[in-house]
C-alpha cells in the first residue's frame, strides 16, 4: 500500500480554467502533467453542466490518482488488465484513501486556494461499513 495520500487535483470549473498546470507536481511522476492536461481538457468540455462536471471530475481524479500512485503509469498507457485492476481497487480502496465524511476538495489558506488535507478520493458509505472510523454502524 502506498504511503502517499492523494491530494485533490481539480476544483471548480472556474479554477481549472485558470489552473493550467498540475498542482503538487512533486507528489506525482513526470508523465502526470500530460495526463492532467488531457483530463483538464475533457472536464472543461462539461463546464456548462455542473452535475456532469462534478461526476466526471470525481471519477477522472480517482483514475488519475490510482494510475499515478498505485500503478505508476500514465492513464494513456493503461491496459485492459490495468482497468480491471482499477475497478477492483474502487470496490476495495486503501483505507488511507477513504474519508469518514465528505469534505471540501480545496480550502483557502493565507489567501491561496489549496488542496484540503482532509479530502480523500473515496468516502465511507454503507458498502464500506466494515471500516472502523469510530462511527456507529
Amino acid at each position: 500500500m502506498p504511503s502517499i495520500i492523494p491530494k485533490a487535483i481539480f476544483n471548480t470549473v472556474e479554477s481549472i480554467k485558470q489552473q493550467s498546470t498540475l498542482l503538487n507536481v512533486s507528489l506525482y511522476p513526470t508523465f502526470a502533467e500530460k495526463d492532467y492536461q488531457c483530463a483538464r481538457s475533457f472536464l472543461l468540455a462539461y463546464k456548462n453542466n455542473n452535475a456532469t462536471f462534478k461526476t466526471y471530475r470525481s471519477e477522472i481524479e480517482r483514475l488519475l490518482q490510482w494510475a499515478w500512485l498505485v500503478r505508476y503509469k500514465s492513464v494513456l498507457k493503461l491496459s485492459r488488465e490495468d482497468i480491471e485492476s482499477y475497478i477492483g481497487f474502487c470496490q476495495k480502496p486503501f483505507k488511507s484513501w477513504i474519508g469518514a465524511f465528505q469534505t471540501f476538495r480545496f480550502i483557502t489558506k493565507d489567501g491561496q486556494n489549496q488542496p484540503n488535507s482532509k479530502w480523500r478520493p473515496f468516502v465511507a458509505n454503507s458498502s464500506k461499513s466494515g471500516l472502523d472510523f469510530g462511527m456507529p454502524v
